[in-house]
């Protein structure tokens, strides 16, 4: 469905659902955001293992057909615990990974960047906890905190986090435990599917709006991709699954060189990475909200501009702090308060950043496979005959291997165009006649086109990635075929061989006992048991050609004679003295099963 000829009047329908739904601020509600949704009346304080299991089986009436994620993230949470968190002294929970911009918008009609809490600048897990522990919303909406309630938000001073946007990098077991702890009721359920997403790679672009219940929302994008970076070697996830395997996969393309092992590799080799950017926007209502974005960096190296530290040494040098939800491309300082129009924003800046991430992954793949795909026949008839049949051995290797890459890469960038066709043709009603900041008319549908525009660019990729497979896969059968006809001819040259030696076999058979008796005929005749005549001379030739026939048909039909033996027992050959008379089967330390036919 192009975006242009969507139907206007359901498109009109879904965008006046919204307004109707979360246009009132919900402000009696606000101070349940200050309460996890693990604590319950009377209840005594839980297990970090305790809070993951609620985390992923209390959130819902049937937890069995969830069980796929509570596998994946139980597991995944298995190495940490709520102690070591709070405390914050084990190493783990001490390295930057985190940065958290809390904003009201009490004082927006004098100042539209709103009341920022004080920046906290990079933040650990620890950090995180302790930050996100707070009461979001002061004390005058806040419950009284019931007894043995486990959980007391921490007293603040700072103004209310109308709008709070967590941004985090390599997401470990230590920060999704951070997150999940202090996570509201509301947001419960989608943290759950949405950290879920994210470990297991998957690939989402959609609105969730349950029809029953409270009203809240969910905007929710999960971008997959490979990244190609030219490294020394290269750079292994320290994140683990529960299986010990890293969460996200990478790989030297060395198979790709044609170059025999004995070839020094370049310095710098070509390494594929498994990355994935995944965001999460979600409220009860246009002013209070909360954004989320889990960001794969660890492929970039330490020191990358999309670390914390690097988004924080930025914004005091250059004076001016930029989002990192957006990938650095918005100001923080001129934020956007409404959750559509900040989701809108999040899709355009990182779709175009996992495009060009594309774009890098093809270019390299083309320029590696190209010149095998469109000038193979002028190589080979530049090689000399005895080389040919080599060569035509290690492009067959190459395009096998190779072909199989090509092929997980137009998966995975289906997987994208795909969420984005079920998103055009569904969700994307939800933001129709939004009004952006600017105040034009139609700008959300400009920001639609922009993305649409990503997408149509990833299916070009895609097509260039099919078409690249099936050239391969061309040249496979015709480099099969070449190998086939260089094989018949092999065959055809044996075959006349063995014709030769047939024929000089016979030869031999008749001209070998001739020659022999000849030869014995020519010593002293005092040697010899019978006289020399000529009768005497033919029996002997009749004899040697008759043992020389018989030795020629015994070595010719060897494996018959050789299958003939092994079917002879070997109690036969050795007798029955290796056997018991009672049929035990055991005798001087031999057993059946090592007793063995010849």
């Amino acid at each position: 469905m192009d975006l242009a000829a969507a139907d206007r009047g359901q498109l009109q329908r879904f965008a006046e659902e919204w307004v109707s739904v979360f246009s009132n601020p919900q402000v009696d509600t606000y101070a349940q955001e200050n309460k996890p949704f693990w604590v319950r009346p009377g209840q005594l304080p839980r297990t970090s293992n305790e809070i993951i299991k609620a985390f992923t089986e209390e959130l819902c009436d049937d937890s069995d057909p969830y069980l796929y994620q509570a596998i994946e993230l139980q597991g995944f949470c298995s190495s940490s615990n709520l102690s070591d968190l709070r405390k914050g002294e084990d190493s783990r929970v001490q390295r930057p990974v985190a940065l958290l911009d809390d904003r009201n918008r009490y004082d927006i009609r004098t100042d539209t960047r709103g009341t920022r809490h004080p920046k906290k600048g990079a933040l650990t897990a620890h950090q995180l906890y302790l930050e996100l522990k707070k009461a979001r919303y002061s004390s005058r909406l806040s419950t009284p905190a019931l007894p043995n309630q486990g959980h007391v938000p921490l007293a603040t001073d700072e103004p209310d986090a109308d709008r709070r946007l967590i941004y985090v990098t390599d997401v470990d077991c230590w920060s999704v435990l951070a997150i999940v702890a202090t996570a509201s009721q509301r947001q419960a359920g989608y943290f759950r599917d949405f950290v879920y997403r994210h470990l297991a790679f998957k690939t989402f672009l959609g609105v969730h709006m349950p029809s029953i219940g409270f009203p809240t929302f969910a905007l929710e994008f999960h971008l997959p991709f490979y990244a190609w970076r030219r490294c020394p070697h290269p750079i292994q996830d320290r994140r683990r699954r529960a299986n010990g395997r890293p969460l996200r996969c990478s790989r030297d393309l060395n198979f790709l060189i044609l170059d025999p092992p004995d070839v020094p590799l370049p310095r710098l080799q070509d390494c594929i990475y498994e990355a994935q950017i995944s965001c999460i926007v979600t409220g009860f209502d246009e002013r209070s909200w909360v954004a989320l974005a889990f960001v794969d960096t660890y492929y970039k190296g330490e020191d990358n501009r999309e670390s914390a530290e690097a988004y924080v040494d930025r914004s005091i040098k250059n004076s001016i702090f930029m989002d990192p939800l957006t990938g650095g491309r918005v100001d923080a300082d001129t934020p956007i308060w409404k959750p559509r129009e900040y989701f809108l924003r999040l899709v355009e800046c990182r779709t175009d950043q996992v495009r060009q991430e594309w774009q890098n992954v093809v270019a390299r793949l083309l320029e590696i496979t190209e010149p095998y795909t469109r000038d193979y026949l002028l190589l080979i008839d530049d090689l000399p005959p005895d080389h040919t049949e080599r060569y035509n051995k290690k492009v067959q290797r190459f395009s096998n291997r190779t072909i199989g890459f090509l092929q997980q890469v137009a998966d995975l960038l289906s997987k994208t165009i795909d969420a984005w066709d079920t998103f055009r043709n569904g969700d994307i009603g939800y933001f129709s006649g939004l009004e952006l900041a600017s105040g034009r008319s139609g700008s959300s549908f400009r920001v639609l086109l922009t993305v649409d525009k990503n997408m149509l660019e990833l299916r070009d990729l895609r097509q260039e990635v099919e078409n690249q497979k099936r050239l391969l896969e061309n040249l496979e059968r015709e480099i099969t075929q070449h190998l086939a006809q260089d094989n018949n001819k092999i065959a055809a040259l044996q075959q006349q061989s063995g014709e030769h030696t047939k024929l000089l076999a016979i030869i031999t058979l008749i001209f070998l006992p001739i020659s022999t008796s000849f030869a014995m005929f020519g010593v002293d005749g005092s040697v010899l048991p019978f006289s020399k005549s000529f009768g005497n001379y033919v029996l002997t030739t009749a004899c040697f050609g008759a043992i020389t026939l018989l030795v020629y048909t015994t070595i010719s039909n060897w494996s018959w004679h050789w299958d003939l033996l092994k079917r002879i027992p070997i109690s036969a050959v050795v007798g029955e003295r290796l056997f018991r008379t009672d049929g035990s089967g055991m005798q001087d330390g031999f057993q059946d099963e090592d007793i063995e036919m010849l």
